[in-house]
């Protein structure tokens, strides 16, 4: 009996020892011991710090290091140029050429012709140049067709219509000096010279970044000419040609 009491006063003292030792409950709303602090939560209508900003270097090509994958060098559209270079090659079409001394026109036959040009683009839609036109017709006096060689030396002012990267539309108006000499027969008379007003249309179609076609047609003409023996003049005589041009 003894025993029992004594083991229930020890009971009775051991309780209020282990009461004092728990800890108390935290207050409403203080976090628990033993767990991290929360975030805080950014009010309403406000984004969280650094939201949106992209990572320093996000974006940018690595310098020293060739582009990777899917990445594109920047377009670069193509300048416009500032000269050109034609050369082309055709047919100087059956005319006729007045001698005074004969009074009466000589009929010309059909010939070769070659013709080179350079320009230089002075303004968007007009360009200055030089030009140096062959051509070997035969001229037909009293029946026997004598060869000719017909050699212009002159300049040009062009406007140009369209895009400078694309077709191109050109007339123009040409200004030269001539000279035509008789390769065969009267080795006496002397070679002619002469003033050349011409006009011309020119089609340029491009082929490549710096090379086009032109295609040319034009006229050459003589208006005042001749020599100490007689005066030789003729109206408009066509011709056609087409060759390559180089511009930069």
């Amino acid at each position: 009996m003894k025993t029992l009491c004594a083991a229930i006063a020890c009971t009775c003292l051991l309780i209020p020892v282990a009461a004092q030792a728990q800890p108390a409950p935290p207050a409403y709303g203080q976090p628990q011991q033993g767990y991290a602090q929360p975030q805080q939560q950014p009010a309403y209508g406000q984004q969280p710090q650094g939201y949106g900003q992209q990572p320093q270097g996000y974006g940018q090509q690595p310098q020293g290091q060739q582009a990777g994958y899917g990445y594109q060098q920047p377009y670069a559209a193509p300048t416009d140029p500032t000269w050109s270079l034609g050369l082309k090659a055709g047919v100087l079409v059956p005319g006729s050429v007045y001698v005074k001394e004969l009074d009466r026109n000589l009929d010309t036959s059909m010939g070769p012709l070659a013709l080179a040009s350079i320009d230089g683009i002075v303004a968007p839609k007009l360009s200055l140049g030089a030009f140096l036109l062959h051509a070997r017709p035969s001229l037909d006096v009293g029946g026997d067709d004598l060869s000719t060689a017909i050699t212009t030396l002159g300049a040009t002012i062009k406007a140009r219509f369209g895009d400078p990267q694309a077709i191109q539309f050109r007339p123009g108006i040409a200004f030269g000096y001539q000279l035509i000499d008789l390769t065969e027969g009267d080795d006496d008379f002397d070679v002619i010279k002469g003033f050349d007003i011409g006009g011309l249309f020119e089609v340029s179609i491009p082929t490549g970044s710096s090379l086009r076609v032109p295609i040319e047609l034009g006229f050459i003409s003589q208006p005042v000419g001749g020599n100490d023996q007689t005066d030789v003049t003729f109206s408009p005589i066509f011709y056609l040609a087409a060759g390559v041009e180089f511009g930069g």
